[in-house]
């Protein structure tokens, strides 16, 4: 199997939330960590993502009250998998 990378890029324009199976942990200036859940629709999520692009996620400490934003990169990746026959 050959995979090849196109230089088109894949658009998600039309994605305005992209929920993952990911929890992010952000550590506030006060000290305390803060986890953003990304996982669900009672979850927080990424906005307007775009492959191989700059997506941030927000964060809010409720201990003192700061809010900030860090860039995450989302990246994917198509690997071969052999399946046992």
């Amino acid at each position: 199997m050959i995979i090849e990378t196109l230089e088109t890029p894949f658009d998600l324009s039309y994605v305005k939330r992209l929920y993952l199976p990911f929890k992010v942990t952000g550590r506030c200036a006060c000290g305390k960590d803060v986890v953003v859940d990304l996982s669900g629709p009672d979850s927080d999520y990424l906005h307007h993502p775009a492959v191989g692009g700059v997506s941030w996620v927000y964060f809010y400490c409720h201990a003192c009250e700061r809010e900030w934003d860090e860039s995450v990169r989302l990246l994917v990746a198509l690997v071969p998998e052999e399946v046992p026959t």
